[in-house]
Formats: C-alpha cells, structure tokens, sequence
C-alpha cells in the first residue's frame, strides 16, 4: 500500500496502523483530522470494564453505553435467587448473544451520533500486548466497521497483534503531525482523560501530559509519555470507582491483593458485558486466598460466569472440587465442570460429577436448582447412550412442575424441549410433536428472533421425518425468511446455531446460510416439478432483507399459506456504507428464497428490485393466512395485498371497516393480570419481557380485561374516544405484548 495514503470509506472504513512512537501516532491524527473533529478512544492499558470502547466514544457524544446490566451468577451478597438468575440467563440466552447485541446497539448509536455532531473520523488506540482485545471491543470494532462511513484507525504498538480482520496501513515517515494538548491526567489511569476525573492542583497522582483532543472534553494521552510519567508514579488517587480499585488490586503483589474487592470487581465488570475482564480479577484472587472455603467461592463465582457465556472449554478445564469443601460448594463446583465436560465430548467424566453432585443435593419441594442439575444430567445420560435414564429423569422434572404454583415456564419450557428432543432421537414422532407444541406455546407471543428460526428448524425436522416434504419445504421457507431479515445475525442464540451445525464465530453466518441453502434445495429435488428445476437453475440477483422496523411506507404486503412479508421497492443509493436499514444482502440463500416466493405468489415486483421485509409479529410469528397477512397490512398501512394468486386493494373505507371487526385481546405471552387500588393493571408475562403497568385510564385498558376480549368498534363505542386515539393506544399495547389484534376469519 502507498504509505502516504489512508483508506478511503469507500475501501476500508477500518484499518490498523503500526504507531512505533507518539510521533507516529501524532502522524496519524494529522492525517485522519483533516475530515473533521476526531472521536478518540484509549486502550494502551487494557480494558477494565464491559464495553470499553463503546463507553469511550460514546461518553464523547453525549451516549449512556451501553446502558444494560446483565444479571450475574454465583453468590452475592443481597443477590436474587440463584433460580431468579439462572431464569434472567435464560431469558438473556434466548435474545441471542448479549456481547454481539450490545455492540450492535452502540455501533448503531455511535455512527448515527457521529454523523449528527460532524465528526470525521474514529482514532483507536490499542491494547498493549500483554492486555489484549476484549470480544465485545472487537464486535464494535467490526460493525462500525460495517455501519459507518466514518474511517476508523486502530494504532497498535510495534509488539501487539492487530484485529486480524483490518488491512494494515502505513503513514508517511515525513507526514504532518496533529496538534497535541498539555492534559492534566493520572498516568496509571486506564482510558481517556476527561476534566471532571482530573481533580484539585493539589490532589494525587496527576500530571500534565501531551494528549490528542476528542470531542467534549476527551483527550487520549500518548501512550510514550504515559508510561515515562507512570513508571516514577507512587501516589494513590483518592476514592476511586470499583472496577480502579479492583485493577490496582490485581496488579499488586499476590500477598498484598484483597479477594473481596476483585470478586466484587468481577461481578461488577460481568454485569456489564465483560466476561474476560471478571474472569482475570477471579484468577487475581485465587492466588491470594489461603481458606480453601473462601478460594472454593471464587473458584464457583468464576464457574457460573463460565457456564453462563457458554465457554463450556474453560469449565472443563477447572480441577476437580477440593474434598474437604462444603458439600454445597462441592455440589455447585461438580455441577459446572460436569456441564462444561458434557458439552465438549467428555460426557462419560460428566456423568460421574454429575452423580457426586447429585449425591451432595438435598432437594426441597420446590427447588428449580435441583430440575436444572437434573435436566443437566439427563443430557449426560443421553450422550453416554443411556436414553432411558434420561427420560427418567427428564419425567421425574415434569412430574414435579405439575405441583409448582405459580408455574416454572423456564423449567417448563426446557423440560419440553429435552422431552421432545429425546422423543425425536426415539424416533416417536408424535410425541416429539407434542412436547415441542407444549414448549413453543410457552414462547408465543414472547419469541425472539432466535426463537423464531429455531421453532421453524424443529418443526420442518418432524415434517420432514413424517414424510410431510410440502409441508416441510414451506416451514423451512419460514426458517430462512426469519434467518435472512435477523437485524444482526452474528448474534444468533448458540442453541439455534448449533441445531443448524454452526457455532458462534466468524463463520456463522455463512454456515447457517449453508445450511438453509442446502435444505432448500434437497426438499426442492424432492418435491420434483415444477419446483427442482429452482435448485438447478443458477440463481439472479436477490432482494435485500430486514425485519419490519422503522420506516414501512410504500410496502405491498405479499404472502400465501404457510408465510408472509412486507416488499417494496429499494431506493437508489440504499446499498451505500452506514446505511444499517438498508438490510442485509443474503447471497444465494436469498436469492433462492426469493425465487421460491415468487414460484408460490407472483412477486408484486422484480426481487432484484425489492426489499423484503418479515415482520415477528410482536413475538408470534409472521402471517401465515390471508387473515393475517390483512392483519399485517392494517398495521403497516398497506394498501394492496397479494395472497397466492389473489390480489386485494385496501381503501381506506375498506380498512376501517376491517379494523373495526378486529378483535383486540390480551397478548398470548401473559401470565397473568392483576388490578391494584388505584385501577391501574400490572401485566406479568411468563418469560422475558418484564412487567407492564397500565393507567386505570388507558384508552385500550378495558381491551386487557373484557372476558374475550373486544371488537375494535365495540371498544371505541365503550370509551368514546376518537378513533385515531384509540387506534394509538391499541398499538402501543400490541406493540408491548399487552394486547394482540386479530382479524377475524371469514375475510
């Protein structure tokens, strides 16, 4: 590459620069200034808390990234339940992958902020080498990468690795160096400096040091003149924040460290998103705890973190529980080794922990912890061939849910789930069917896109398995019309990757698309004419894909039995870089759906041409009938529909009279509803979504709770209220869960 050039957006947005000084890195700032004001970011020091390098740029326009706390595993004081956590887990687990989720959500911000504020380009300065990149840094990395115009430097020392995706750049020897700023910063303080951290003339350890200036405030210190200024540094800054003093704590010698302020840390850092970083202040600790009951409670704090990130090698890799510990530590501590040796081949070594670990419980009479080690255990059985074993015990959790009052739905649903993959591995189809009907009833109405795909996944295993290959081709139709409209694939719940023969990584994308492609097209050669002459044919150019979000305007609704979406025609320009909405391009997986769409209903419009929109329906699922599909156009403001072969205009006298036959009920994820004094409702759902509380004078409150539920014009006669209100206050609930509106069959 010519060193005197930098990627242009056009090209690589991101890329990686060898900065062997502070003038280099002077150098490069120079030269990415002259688009504008720089956002900066510093992590010569490493990263200490979750989502370093979103809170960073964020903080500099004005962002609160990224703004979720996670629920954390392992004892704590003033924690919830293990139960209540493990249930949070499970629900966080079905949304997909929170680190790749969270980084989306702030690459999103970012880029939309920074082209707001005029900024003209990203300076990053990376880990040393013996710190290293965190994942959920890379993610971001990667999607701003992906969703911004704005280039991105990345300046890495001589001694560490650059994100091996980013081309490596060079700057000219001779190049224009950027201005610096004189800064008064502490030089042992990981990150950016920011005035309000700087303090009194007087106090700690702060000096004035050579910075490179962000927007509000912000400016990162030259990493050279950091460590000359840090290395003479004795002075302790007063009252630092948790995740400071946890740092300072694992940096210390092994003798001097302090156990309950890196647990605390790890915690701390794990709530928001840092898995690594909670880790490294646990082996911190280890070392430095003599009591064997107090390393045993790290030792569990750290197994629980593992096993909730899914890092089942690192849980198998841990030693054996120490004998002499507390039998409910040796229980906890059994347990995850056994969980992260069943799931990475080992399941013989998992069952005998298993066995110690049950041995060591003592289980109550309504104990979730005991199901899940139950439930844990019955996998083991499975994989060392024991299929019976694992029935029983599998049926021994779903007898004893039948006394539970109130009802477990996260046991519930993952009793049915194991019940019906055992069913399935039995090969008793029926029954299979049955217990997946029971678990996906549970989700209805709470459904992620990840639950979504993974429903249509197992239902077109069992078509498929009776024989049903139509009914099969169509059911995964619906699976790749979810996949290819994800809003960020890359997060897909490990359980679905897996049940497509994908993992988590770099490759997942393009293994899941694979898969589908590859079941497509075997059931289309199946089938026979007219429909395997589309897996021979190579296929043209195919639509854009996204999920029905934002702006909808314009958009024919298009279906036939068994699937429906929103298409409409895709605007000159919408494939340029840091167009997020544009969607996503699916390849030839989508260009093969797309095909297959328009074999089953005329497409209203050339693919190539179009933008293909599913919508989830608020957690159900997309349109399957013509009612539906109606039910979709009334919400999007449609005003032609295609239906197999049948075309329909809606006027807009035509809609009202439909809307006012809708019948408008509680959603199908609730649990229940309860009234308080003052009339005001509070929803609870069975899973995920957190309770709702609804005003006593809530336009569509009478809709909650009207035994049956009520039609649009009866409700509007009810209240009196203007229609256009009412119309709000209905769709603000559907779009919670709260309410569901369905039009009526017969249309």
């Amino acid at each position: 590459m010519d060193s005197h050039r930098i990627p242009t957006p056009a090209s690589h947005p991101a890329f990686a620069v060898v900065c062997e000084s502070d003038m280099d890195l002077c150098r490069l700032a120079g030269r990415l200034a002259v688009s504008g004001p720089l956002l900066v970011a510093d992590l010569t020091l490493g990263s200490w808390r979750g989502h370093w390098l979103a809170r960073e740029l964020g903080r500099q326009l004005g962002l609160d990234l990224p703004g979720d706390q996670g629920p954390v595993p392992g004892e704590a004081a003033g924690a919830p339940p293990a139960d209540r956590v493990v249930a949070a887990l499970i629900d966080r687990e079905t949304m997909g992958d929170a680190t790749v989720l969270a980084a989306h959500h702030a690459a999103v911000a970012i880029a939309d902020a920074a082209r707001r504020q005029g900024v003209g380009a990203i300076l990053i300065a990376g880990p040393a080498a013996d710190h290293g990149w965190m994942a959920e840094d890379l993610w971001l990395l990667r999607l701003l990468n992906r969703l911004s115009e704005l280039p991105v430097a990345v300046a890495v020392p001589p001694d560490a690795p650059a994100p091996a995706e980013l081309p490596i750049a060079a700057i000219a020897a001779d190049g224009p160096a950027g201005p610096t700023v004189a800064y008064r910063a502490d030089p042992d303080r990981p990150g950016l400096a920011w005035p309000e951290d700087a303090g009194a003339e007087e106090e700690g350890p702060h000096q004035i040091l050579p910075a490179i200036a962000g927007l509000g405030g912000a400016a990162l210190i030259l990493p050279g003149a950091r460590a000359a200024a840090a290395a003479g540094c004795t002075e302790v800054p007063a009252n630092p924040p948790l995740w400071q003093r946890a740092r300072a704590e694992a940096l210390k010698p092994v003798a001097d460290r302090r156990p309950e302020i890196l647990s605390a840390g790890a915690a701390a850092a794990f709530a928001e998103g840092g898995w690594r970083q909670s880790l490294r202040l646990i082996e911190a600790a280890l070392p430095a705890t003599a009591d064997a009951e107090t390393r045993g409670a790290l030792e569990a704090q750290a197994q629980a973190m593992r096993i909730a990130v899914m890092d089942f090698t690192g849980a198998a890799d841990r030693p054996d529980p120490e004998p002499g510990l507390s039998a409910p530590l040796r229980r906890e501590l059994a347990t995850a080794k056994a969980w992260g040796l069943v799931m990475t081949g080992r399941p013989a070594e998992a069952d005998r922990l298993f066995g110690e670990a049950r041995a060591l419980a003592t289980p109550a009479d309504r104990d979730p912890m005991w199901l899940y080690l139950l439930n844990i255990s019955a996998l083991a059985k499975l994989r060392t061939g024991r299929i019976d074993d694992a029935f029983a015990f599998e049926h021994q959790i779903e007898t004893r849910l039948r006394g539970f009052d109130p009802p477990d739905w996260h046991l519930g649903y993952i009793n049915a789930i194991n019940l019906a993959r055992l069913h399935r591995q039995a090969g008793q189809i029926p029954e299979a069917r049955a217990c997946y009907e029971r678990a996906f009833a549970i989700t209805l109405g709470l459904r992620s896109e990840s639950d979504q795909l993974y429903l249509a996944v197992c239902q077109a295993g069992l078509e498929q398995a009776e024989g049903r290959i139509a009914e099969a081709l169509i059911t995964t139709l619906r699976a790749a019309l979810h996949w290819l409209s994800m809003t960020v694939p890359e997060a897909l719940a490990p359980r679905v990757a897996r049940a497509m023969g994908a993992v988590p990584g770099g490759e997942l994308v393009a293994r899941v698309d694979d898969h589908l492609l590859g079941r497509l097209t075997a059931l289309l050669e199946r089938i026979g004419p007219p429909f395997d002459d589309l897996a021979r044919d190579p296929a043209e150019d195919g639509p854009r894909w996204r999920r029905a979000e934002g702006n909808t305007s314009g958009c024919i609704a298009w279906g036939g039995p068994g699937w429906g979406v929103l298409m409409r025609p895709r605007p000159m320009g919408e494939d340029q870089p840091g167009r997020a909405e544009a969607g996503r391009d699916g390849g030839r997986l989508g260009a093969l759906t797309a095909r297959i769409l328009a074999r089953l209903s005329p497409a209203p419009m050339a693919p190539a041409d179009a933008c293909i929109l599913v919508d989830g329906g608020f957690g159900t699922d997309m349109p399957m009938r013509l009612p539906e599909l109606i039910g979709l156009a009334l919400r999007h403001g449609c005003t032609r529909l295609r239906f197999r072969d049948r075309d329909l205009v809606l006027t807009a006298a035509q809609a009202a009279d439909l809307l006012d036959r809708c019948r408008i009920g509680p959603g199908p994820g609730i649990d229940a509803i309860d009234r308080a004094a003052d009339g005001r409702l509070a929803v609870r759902f069975r899973r995920v979504r957190p309770q709702l509380v609804v005003a006593a004078d809530d336009p569509a409150a009478m809709a909650l709770t009207a035994a049956g539920g009520l039609v649009f014009a009866d409700l509007q006669a009810r209240t009196g209220l203007d229609r256009s209100v009412l119309l709000a206050a209905v769709r603000r609930l559907e779009a919670c869960g709260a309410l569901a509106v369905a039009v009526p069959d017969g249309i």
